[in-house]
């Protein structure tokens, strides 16, 4: 349980960092960004 939300806790702030660098497009990216981290973590936790 706790590895899980570990995990969890470290992507969203690898999220947050990538979200800070400034990019062309980048609501889009970040937005797709976000929507396959959270489909990894789908398959992950199964």
């Amino acid at each position: 349980m706790a590895n899980s939300d570990q995990r969890k806790q470290r992507i969203m702030e690898h999220i947050k960092r990538s979200i800070t660098i400034p990019q062309r497009g980048f609501s889009m990216n970040s937005d797709s960004k976000k929507q396959q981290i959270m489909d990894h973590i789908k398959m992950t936790r199964g």
